[in-house]
């Protein structure tokens, strides 16, 4: 997973020259799920989700922290009466960047620039009509995002992050359904943020 889930005087004059000026940690995805699956009202199977993620973060400068986030995944998979389900699978990512703070627009509101890359391994599998379909996407990924840092108080914080982009420097993706086998390889010195703005990550944290 993921959610991960990213004030007076004194934060007034604590947030003069960023958010913070301390090193600081937060969950930004911490998640169970559990599908049961039916195919015209027989059973089909079901899929549980386990995501977890963290973020570790230090001071560059007045204005730049530096961070890495370290995440993982794990996925469970059973079969309806009879069926095949496909083999549990762990994910994981590795991910170090920079974020910029701005001046905050309110005491305890601070807009950020970040930049992120590393190595992300997601495996997945999904299912339509009673056919599982396995997805293996591993490789060099990187993202540009922006955000707002809400102060909550002196200690802990609320992070609003969504992602501009997402590319692959070089990345594989395999896909499995029944029988067929697709693998498709990615290099990607690309940017399209058409859509991306969306997909918005919350973070709580705090000021270690």
């Amino acid at each position: 997973m993921k959610i991960f889930l990213m004030v007076g005087s004194l934060v007034a004059s604590m947030l003069a020259p960023i958010a913070a000026q301390a090193s600081e940690v937060s969950a930004v995805s911490g998640l169970f799920r559990n599908e049961k699956i039916k195919v015209n009202g027989a059973d089909a199977g079901s899929r549980q989700a386990i995501d977890l993620a963290a973020r570790y973060a230090d001071v560059l400068s007045d204005r730049m922290h530096w961070f890495g986030e370290v995440g993982i995944g794990m996925r469970s998979y059973s079969s309806g009466p009879g069926g095949t389900s496909p083999d549990d699978s762990t994910s994981i990512g590795l991910l170090g960047g920079v974020r910029y703070y701005f001046p905050g627009f309110a005491t305890s509101v601070v807009p950020f620039l970040s930049g992120k890359a590393g190595y992300e391994n997601q495996k997945e599998a999904t299912q339509a009509a009673g056919v599982w379909t396995e997805t293996d996407r591993s490789g060099l990924v990187y993202y540009a995002s922006a955000g707002f840092r809400m102060m909550l108080d002196r200690t802990f914080f609320l992070d609003l992050e969504a992602d501009f982009f997402e590319s692959y420097l070089f990345g594989t993706e395999k896909t499995e359904t029944g029988t067929t086998k697709t693998e498709t390889t990615r290099t990607e010195l690309y940017a399209d943020s058409k859509g991306s703005i969306l997909n918005a990550t919350i973070g709580v944290g705090m000021k270690l």
